[in-house]
């Protein structure tokens, strides 16, 4: 681990025994040489918050041993489409990528986290719901537009500050730790997931979501920690159920259209 120095080469040679090279937060500029393809040792690569340019080399494809890759936070072009099949964790955020989202991920069987918070467009691919060992998906601060594919078994989504638009749609998972759809142009009413266990949070804060939402059972997320609805067109009255989610520890419904009073209910959070 030689993080947070002011190193600004890359090594052109590993012993083949090295399994972990951390290297992120140096002063480290210039493109990835083709070389890195003969760390065939490597199982963890971290290289963020440093200057790198250009495109990640074919040559990773050569690590089959690497399940973690941390780019983010470089200047890197150019989506990649040949990385190992091992890769479990990928980070590309914080880049100067473009282009749609790589089709080429969905086929990566053991790729459970991927970070591309940068400048992509498009739609998302429908390949999302076929991928099987995949828990975070996080491609937040993008362009992207269309809808939401049905049916992803995906246990972290972060799709905030895009443009995307539609209903929000059902998830094939029985277990949310984390939905973020924040900051986007989504429409409907509030989403009824009650086949879907959500504990973590639930962000929907700044679409155009509307309806009576005093008259929405909340029972269904009583295992909640926070929930953010504030910036929408919900009417009504605030539902009572709310007092139900206690493990709640923030909520907030500013900015919407609620009249009434508060329920009594509501007390029960503490």
């Amino acid at each position: 681990d030689l993080g947070g120095n002011r190193l600004t080469g890359l090594p052109l040679t590993l012993p083949d025994s090295l399994e972990y090279l951390y290297l992120f937060n140096n002063a480290l500029a210039g493109t990835i040489p083709s070389s890195v393809g003969n760390w065939t040792g490597l199982r963890s690569l971290h290289l963020g918050d440093n200057s790198l340019t250009g495109e990640i080399p074919d040559s990773f494809q050569f690590l089959t041993s690497l399940d973690s890759l941390d780019l983010g936070g470089n200047r890197l072009t150019g989506l990649p489409l040949t990385l190992p099949d091992s890769l479990f964790y990928l980070n590309l955020n914080g880049n100067n990528y473009s282009g749609s989202f790589p089709q080429s991920l969905c086929d990566m069987n053991n790729l459970g986290y991927i970070d591309l918070g940068n400048s992509l467009s498009g739609t998302l691919p429908h390949c999302l719901t076929n991928v099987s060992n995949m828990w975070g998906l996080f491609l937040s601060s993008n362009a992207l537009t269309g809808s939401i594919p049905e049916g992803m078994n995906i246990v972290e989504i972060d799709l905030s500050d895009n443009t995307l638009g539609g209903t929000i749609p059902t998830f094939a998972t029985e277990f949310v730790w984390m939905l973020d759809l924040s900051h986007n142009h989504l429409t409907g009413s509030f989403p009824l997931m009650s086949s879907v266990d959500i504990v973590g949070q639930l962000h929907l804060q700044h679409n155009l979501l509307s309806g009576d939402l005093g008259a929405v059972n909340f029972t269904f997320l009583e295992s909640l920690a926070s929930l953010r609805v504030d910036g929408q067109y919900f009417s009504g009255s605030v539902p009572s159920s709310v007092g139900v989610m206690t493990a709640l520890f923030s909520l907030n419904m500013s900015h919407n259209r609620f009249t009434g009073i508060l329920p009594s209910d509501i007390s029960s959070l503490s």
